[in-house]
């Protein structure tokens, strides 16, 4: 018993695979989109493009025009805000006195004795012969 397969089947039995892949990373980019738009709209924010964020406001790299924008918006919103870099969402915070309470005695902002210990620590990780591996 001989069976054909037609060359339309072949390709339907390849395409289908491939679109159904397609449809469900779209989907779960736009339900991540989503998310990160419910986040968002807690914070206020400069006018947005929903496919380029602020960069419109910028002058396409973060240089001086960036820095002065951020400046406004800080002034505008003291407290915090939020701000698209293109698909990315940031979220700032200008006090940082609440984050130092939360990162405890971390490498970064503990002082004195702990830092040594904490130093002493972390040095031998990178060592040269280790960052060549």
């Amino acid at each position: 018993m001989k069976t054909s397969v037609s060359p339309v089947d072949v390709a339907v039995g390849l395409l289908v695979p491939v679109v159904v892949y397609l449809l469900f990373v779209v989907a779960k980019f736009l339900w991540n989109y989503w998310r990160l738009f419910r986040v968002e709209r807690q914070f206020p924010s400069p006018p947005y493009h929903w496919l380029y964020g602020n960069m419109h406001l910028t002058d396409g790299y973060l240089g001086e025009r960036y820095l002065s924008m951020i400046r406004e918006v800080v002034r505008k919103h003291p407290r915090a805000h939020s701000f698209w870099l293109a698909p990315f969402l940031t979220v700032i915070h200008v006090t940082i006195k609440q984050l130092l309470k939360t990162s405890s005695n971390g490498l970064i902002v503990s002082t004195g004795d702990v830092w040594k210990v904490h130093r002493r620590l972390l040095t031998p990780a990178f060592h040269f012969d280790i960052l060549k591996q």
